[in-house]
């Protein structure tokens, strides 16, 4: 992991109270992939996009990041849909201006840009349906 993985991780994980991303996703949150047999519901993020941005002389000024961070889980005590919606609309308030930590960085800006369009996945070994949705979010550091 990155510096930036490390700080946008554990902003995720420091979100432990009631209704917090942590406290939501049970099956914990990790980057990429989930470990095999991880129960629902959890959270995978990723960077999607670096973009960065130099000065004259080929000086890096800037990163631009794109960050994709989804919610995955299956009907249990409440349904899927209800549970990913949940946790994709703390990420949208978690991460629009957070505080947030990047070793041998400044975070510039840190904010949702937009939303993973919801997917259901049928899960035919256990005769049930997955269900995963989660947002964008765009990072600048220096």
């Amino acid at each position: 992991m990155n510096a930036l993985d490390i700080g946008l991780r554990a902003a995720l994980v420091a979100d432990s109270g009631t209704g917090g991303v942590a406290a939501l996703a049970t099956g914990g949150i990790h980057q990429q992939d989930a470990p095999e047999k991880t129960v629902e519901p959890y959270v995978i993020f990723q960077e999607a996009s670096n973009d960065p941005t130099y000065a004259f002389g080929n000086a890096l000024q800037a990163d631009h990041f794109f960050y994709l961070i989804r919610a995955v889980a299956a009907d249990a005590n409440e349904s899927g849909p209800v549970t990913v919606a949940k946790i994709a609309d703390r990420l949208k308030t978690l991460l629009t201006n957070p505080s947030l930590s990047v070793s041998g960085k400044t975070l510039l800006s840190c904010r949702f840009d937009r939303s993973y369009p919801p997917l259901r996945e049928r899960d035919e070994v256990n005769q049930r349906n997955v269900y995963v949705r989660g947002i964008l979010a765009e990072l600048w550091v220096a």
